[in-house]
């Protein structure tokens, strides 16, 4: 358990205010996710074209937290809306080339929750990828439901996560809640 905690580096996350390197990085993210077929599996289909993903989080409507590679890239991303009070409807995606980095991902992961949980008790996701439930389950998200073909015909899974639930899973893995 010290292990763990020892090897996550401190990392900084931006959030999106819209300048004008952040929304280049937005551009290269979009490619990204276009190029990696990653844009099915994250945005719903009204929001995967290049007009409709951008004015998605310059319109304010939308807000995202991320983190940048040393290419100056987004490679880990979270973004989400308020869907009533104390609730938030959040995504979340790491780049292909970053899943190979666990530490460092961990604690861009844990970060990013971290600032989701300072804006919302219980957070709502939704995932169309089987492979990623027992991801959820080991976060301490409990399954919702199912959905058969609402999403681009495929089913899909929501998920729930709780401030208190996301905590427990914190303390088993590092003993602690970190700052």
């Amino acid at each position: 358990m010290q292990k763990v905690k020892e090897l996550m580096p401190e990392v900084p996350i931006e959030i999106y205010t819209g300048t004008p390197q952040q929304s280049l990085r937005l551009l290269y993210w979009w490619l990204e996710l276009h190029e990696t077929g990653d844009i099915k599996h994250v945005m719903f289909p009204d929001s995967q074209g290049l007009g409709d993903f951008i004015n998605l989080f310059q319109s304010g409507s939308c807000k995202l937290a991320f983190g940048v590679g040393e290419e100056g890239k987004i490679k880990v991303a979270m973004w989400g809306q308020q869907g009533g009070p104390g609730i938030g409807f959040v995504s979340y995606w790491m780049s292909k080339s970053f899943r190979q980095h666990p530490y460092e991902g961990l604690a861009y992961t844990f970060r990013l929750y971290q600032l989701v949980f300072g804006l919302f008790d219980v957070i709502f996701g939704v995932t169309c990828q089987e492979g990623m439930q027992k991801v959820h389950e080991k976060m301490g998200y409990e399954l919702v439901g199912e959905f058969p073909r609402i999403w681009s015909g495929e089913r899909w899974w929501l998920w729930k996560l709780g401030r208190d639930d996301f905590c427990a899973m914190l303390i088993d893995l590092l003993g602690e809640v970190p700052k």
